[in-house]
This record gives structure tokens, C-alpha cells and sequence, in this order.
């Protein structure tokens, strides 16, 4: 599901529906635009959650997981 929702981030962010005049498809990349944010959000967190209960030590996956994010947020900012 992540992956779905990662693809429809991109669509929103490269604008590949721009010269579309279908107002149906118009108007569900609307609503994805507006929702697929915050399901990408649960979905990272049920799965970091999921991992903490396999690990004994989830205060270091927290740290990993946050410095991931952090690095790709820098890389993304700096060859964006």
C-alpha cells in the first residue's frame, strides 16, 4: 500500500495528469491529492510500530528511522 501511495505523491508533485481534461480523473486526483499524505503518514507509522514490537530495543529503531528521513529530506533538498 505504501508503494501505491508513494506513486500518487509523485503524480501529484510532477503534475502527469496537467494536460488532462477528464473531469473524473480530475477530480480523483484531487481527492488523492488530499488524502494520500496523511494515509502515507499511518501507514509508515503502523509499520514502525510493527517493527518496534519485533525489535527489543525501539528506541534505536526510532533514532535509524528518523535519521533515514532526515538524510533523505537533506538529499531531496540539496539535488532537488
Amino acid at each position: 500500500m505504501k508503494f501505491i501511495l508513494a506513486i500518487i505523491v509523485v503524480d501529484t508533485h510532477t503534475g502527469l495528469f496537467a494536460n488532462c481534461t477528464n473531469g473524473v480523473i480530475l477530480g480523483l486526483q484531487a481527492v488523492s491529492a488530499l488524502l494520500v499524505a496523511p494515509l502515507f503518514y499511518i501507514a509508515s507509522g503502523y509499520l514502525l510500530e510493527k517493527k518496534i514490537d519485533s525489535h527489543h530495543n525501539g528506541a534505536r529503531v526510532i533514532v535509524k528511522t528518523n535519521v533515514k528521513s532526515v538524510s533523505l529530506t537533506l538529499e531531496t533538498l540539496i539535488l532537488g
